[in-house]
């Protein structure tokens, strides 16, 4: 009788512990993770062309920096950086979903936005690709920026 007792009770204790471990929150990722870009331009400094700030690209960032004209003066180092997620990976384009909170460049309050990147020409004679910044399709608030081979 204590066997049986013995052998019950260790049936009972592997159930619930089966219950229990089975009914545990799982996690699981909606998409899979980016490991890089479709185009390897895209990691390449992204030069100024009408203005002083450039840019540098990542799968999960992107950091905005000022060309150090005069590195002696505080203001021509600085650089901030945004936490994104790419939601558009091709070969001629890519866009973010971006946290931007640009408190020393722009002065704009903590906010999301979406960014894209298009590879629009190349210039054979400067030996660069001409890119556009926007804000998702809006050309009108795009920029250009340039990817130098030199």
């Amino acid at each position: 009788m204590k066997k049986f007792i013995l052998i019950l009770g260790m049936i009972i204790t592997v159930g619930v512990f089966a219950i229990f471990s089975h009914n545990q929150n799982k996690i699981t990722l909606p998409k899979p993770i980016e490991k890089g870009f479709k185009n390897p331009l895209f990691y390449r400094p992204l030069k100024a062309y009408s203005d002083t700030w450039h840019n540098v690209l990542t799968p999960y960032s992107i950091t905005v920096f000022q060309d150090p004209v005069d590195k002696s003066k505080l203001h021509n180092v600085l650089a901030e950086s945004y936490s994104c997620s790419l939601i558009e990976n091709e070969y001629d384009h890519i866009k973010y979903d971006c946290y931007i909170c640009a408190d020393v460049i722009t002065y704009q309050p903590c906010h999301r936005e979406c960014i894209t990147y298009k590879i629009r020409e190349y210039d054979v004679k400067m030996n660069w690709y001409m890119i556009k910044k926007g804000v998702c399709d809006n050309e009108i608030s795009s920029e250009t920026r340039v990817i130098d081979l030199n």
